[in-house]
């Protein structure tokens, strides 16, 4: 999978999904292997080499430019678009994946940091999974 990536900036709170995760206009959805069909939606992504797709983890540089987007449940991931039901951000903030497949708008601080979607309102996020910075 090629993206272009750009550098994350940095952005402060914490965030949840709401019940379901709803598509806003157009999403880009991959399915992936069934071993992620027990996924709750909401979980951040990546491709862990020898493994396939797992449940990122923002203190394994294996998975650092390995995150593929936001699980939507039965093996199916987000990898760029809108999606709705978030609650927990104001338009603009930057969302990081944060410890074990979380979001945050604070950057994780050991580890490493890496963009995952960015707040277009109170509710909505774009997926746009950035490039990694080594802690």
């Amino acid at each position: 999978m090629t993206e272009k990536h750009r550098q994350a900036q940095l952005f402060a709170g914490p965030v949840t999904f709401d019940h379901d995760v709803a598509f806003r206009g157009s999403v880009t959805v991959r399915s992936v292997s069934t071993e992620l069909g027990s996924v709750a939606a909401g979980l951040v992504v990546a491709i862990e080499p020898g493994a396939g797709p797992v449940v990122a983890d923002s203190s394994n540089p294996e998975h650092a430019d390995r995150i593929v987007g936001i699980s939507l449940g039965s093996g199916r991931v987000a990898t760029a678009g809108e999606l709705g039901g978030i609650s927990g951000v104001q338009a603009g903030d930057v969302l990081y994946l944060s410890g074990v497949g979380g979001l945050s708008a604070t950057p994780p601080s050991s580890g490493f940091q890496q963009r995952v979607a960015v707040a277009t309102s109170s509710a909505d996020v774009v997926v746009s999974p950035g490039t990694a910075i080594l802690i």
